[in-house]
């Protein structure tokens, strides 16, 4: 097919690179070096002429009246105008320009033309990535329509929903990856925690998924159910600033109940935390012989988002084999948040080391700082060698992971470089704050070696939220 080839530029090289034999090009541009260079490395052009595309004549010499396609592809709006309207003139059919201004795009719309806008299309993936930049836009369809990927987070409100749940007239989800493998939905497959969405939609609809997913965000701990489960101990020698730190968290946050687990001969604390309830409604549950297999049953029958517990005297034997903290922690399918009566929550930082679990108990810590007024730091403890031997990231690169996620959630996140051991660094730090939210992905240990995560958690002087993979 017979096309004229307006400019010799990078985006004339990059078209010619991608078309196929059956493509006969005819290459206008006023540099003879560079029409040179591409007819020498590509043999479907023809011919080349130099000289002005924007004049008749030349367009006239390149046989405009015969040819199927135009391209104005030069780095001159006024000159790609010309070049259209003397195509548009000669009843060309397809007309293509390259814009550069876009106050100018009406001048050729009104010719019927095709336009590519770079600094639009450039400008829309960077507003885009400034608003979140988990999400990558595309632009498809003559600017009309949007190709959008969206992570999902075990936080968002999209879990566990149908895909035709998901859908709106103005978009449609096209395809999942699914652990890097994309696959092709229908309408009742359930979307996933960690799967990637690709939705295809009218322009700027991304707009519209933002505030749906904003609008329907889940705040903790709601995003893991509505119920609050405490854990009596016997042995708490301070129940009644346990149970005001229960009540704190269920009056402040969206917790729709707390339910008491105690044993037989302690059935009155339940009836003293019913004194408290407020708008909130208590239940009492005995733990029977297998308090922790009862916590996991009512954690699921219930939809319960947070179990709190008090810090337990652990065993010689069995702190040498496994952390039991951690290890009690990993056992339950929802959070579990370490009872030190630190509340009211207004200073809370995040241990942070630029993991996956780290960012995502820093997008917890934001979550209930807004709930409860708080501030949110990132603390980063920059060990010595032979602490931690593992290469491991930088502090730029690692703050620099959190402040992406501050942005998503428009706040400010505060940041405390700390070296040395980081165990001793948290605990000193600890003091002046009043919530510590850590992520574990492991329970594991070697024998009589200490577990980082279960020695912050245990010697930290303010409350601690466990979160677990």
């Amino acid at each position: 097919m017979k096309t004229i080839l307006c400019g010799a530029g990078k985006y004339s090289r990059d078209l010619v690179g991608r078309l196929g034999e059956n493509w006969n090009i005819v290459l206008i541009d006023p540099v003879a070096s560079r029409l040179s260079a591409m007819v020498n490395r590509y043999p479907i052009i023809y011919q080349t002429i130099e000289g002005d595309a924007s004049s008749p004549v030349v367009l006239d010499k390149a046989g405009i009246s015969e040819a199927k396609f135009v391209l104005a592809l030069t780095d001159d709006d006024s000159v790609n105008l010309a070049i259209a309207r003397c195509a548009h003139e000669e009843n060309v059919m397809q007309i293509l320009a390259l814009v550069g201004d876009p106050e100018k795009e009406p001048l050729f719309s009104e010719l019927g033309v095709r336009t590519i806008l770079p600094a639009n299309m450039v400008g829309k993936v960077i507003y885009h990535y400034l608003q979140d930049p988990r999400i990558n836009i595309n632009s498809i369809c003559h600017t009309r329509g949007e190709i959008v990927e969206m992570d999902v987070s075990r936080t968002n409100w999209v879990v566990g929903l149908s895909v035709a749940s998901f859908e709106n007239p103005d978009w449609r989800v096209v395809g999942i990856f699914k652990n890097g493998c994309l696959t092709f939905p229908r309408p009742h497959d359930l979307i996933e925690k960690g799967d990637r969405l690709v939705l295809i939609g009218q322009r700027d609809f991304f707009k519209e998924v933002c505030s749906l997913i904003a609008s329907r965000h889940l705040p903790f701990p709601l995003s893991f159910g509505r119920g609050i489960l405490l854990l009596h101990d016997p042995r708490d020698q301070k129940v009644e600033e346990t149970l005001k730190e229960t009540m704190y968290l269920a009056a402040n946050t969206r917790a729709g109940h707390v339910t008491l687990l105690h044993s037989r001969e302690h059935r009155d604390v339940a009836d003293r935390l019913n004194t408290w309830s407020g708008r909130v409604e208590i239940r009492a549950r005995e733990a029977g012989e297998r308090p922790m297999e009862t916590i996991s049953d009512l954690s699921k029958e219930q939809s319960m988002g947070l179990v709190i517990i008090r810090p337990f005297e652990k065993s010689l034997f069995k702190s040498l084999t496994r952390p039991e903290i951690i290890d009690l922690a990993n056992s339950l399918p929802v959070p579990m948040l370490i009872a030190k009566h630190s509340h009211p929550y207004k200073r809370i930082f995040v241990p942070f080391n630029g993991s996956d679990m780290s960012a995502y108990a820093l997008d917890i810590a934001i979550d209930i700082a807004e709930q409860l007024r708080g501030e949110v730091d990132v603390v980063f403890v920059r060990s010595p060698d032979f602490i931690h031997s593992e290469e491991s990231l930088s502090a730029d690169t690692i703050f620099h992971r959190a402040r992406e996620h501050a942005h998503i959630h428009k706040v400010n996140v505060g940041e405390i470089l700390l070296e040395g051991n980081p165990v001793r660094e948290l605990k000193i730090l600890a003091d002046e704050y009043d919530l510590m939210v850590m992520g574990s992905t492991s329970k594991e240990k070697e024998f009589l070696t200490p577990h980082v995560g279960e020695l912050i958690a245990e010697r930290v002087s303010c409350s601690v939220l466990i979160l677990t993979a």
